[in-house]
């Protein structure tokens, strides 16, 4: 009986060894995928966040506040943009809206550029 129970205790002294040695691998194993999916992660935060950056860069320089800041102006008759002679003449009411204000105005004279 007492050889038994030494042989029992052998095989749950092996197999405890072995499930520990199972454990520490598998934990191992779940260590590296965790650290690789972090990397992936930051990496695909980073990528995302330069994009990000980037177009929020390029709608300022589209900003139309911006453009005015410039020098630019909008013109505008009732609700309609003018963007060209044709689609005003002399004696219309226009309105200028620039970066800081908007100003009314008459058109005095209409000159076409010379091509």
């Amino acid at each position: 009986m007492k050889d038994k129970r030494i042989l029992l205790d052998r095989i749950k002294a092996k197999f405890y060894n072995s499930y520990e040695k199972m454990y520490k691998v598998e934990s191992q194993k779940i260590s590296n995928l965790t650290a690789q999916i972090q990397e992936t992660i930051n990496k695909n935060y980073n990528r995302n966040y330069e994009s990000f950056v980037n177009l929020v860069g390029k709608l300022e320089e589209l900003n139309p506040l911006r453009i005015l800041m410039r020098g630019y102006a909008i013109v505008k008759k009732d609700a309609e943009i003018i963007n060209s002679i044709g689609k005003i003449k002399t004696g219309d009411i226009v309105k200028v809206i620039m970066s800081d204000g908007k100003i009314n105005c008459k058109v005095k004279d209409v000159e076409k550029n010379e091509t």
